[in-house]
């Protein structure tokens, strides 16, 4: 990704990352699948500063915590936007502090020894879904 990143347009990012992912570290490294190396990938803030850069968003984000809806799950969410960016372009990371590799507010799908710990505090398909409807991108028709 580092190598060739070159995208010619900005582009909206939003990214859902836990902090306590057993398959895809959060600080980047190596990647394993019931203990077999899978390869390298770099940190989840190098990547998103890849994106920052290229949407020249403002280097210093909005930071909010998500309300403890469950206080049992042992997650809490963080929201940081970094806004202003060329076209109306922003970046989003919602950081899962004790998440692991799951959808945040669906279900426990395999062991927590597999896959971490599902957060229960938003839903990322609400989450996602809002970014969408906030980040529209023109038709091909509508910019021609």
């Amino acid at each position: 990704l580092t190598g060739n990143f070159s995208p010619e347009k900005p582009v909206s990012v939003l990214a859902i990352q836990g902090t306590e992912d057993p398959l895809v570290p959060y600080d980047g490294g190596e990647v394993k699948l019931l203990g077999m190396a899978r390869g390298r990938v770099i940190g989840t803030r190098e990547v998103l500063k890849l994106w920052i850069d290229r949407d020249r968003c403002n280097a210093h984000p909005s930071v909010s915590t998500l309300p403890d809806r469950d206080p049992q799950d042992g997650c809490r969410a963080e929201l940081s936007i970094y806004g202003g960016g060329d076209e109306g372009s922003e970046v989003r990371l919602i950081r899962v502090e004790g998440g692991g590799h799951t959808w945040p507010g669906g279900r426990q799908y395999a062991g927590k020894w597999l896959i971490g710990t599902v957060c229960r505090d938003f839903d990322a398909t609400q989450e996602i879904w809002n970014f969408f409807k906030t980040h529209r991108r023109a038709t091909r028709a509508e910019s021609e």
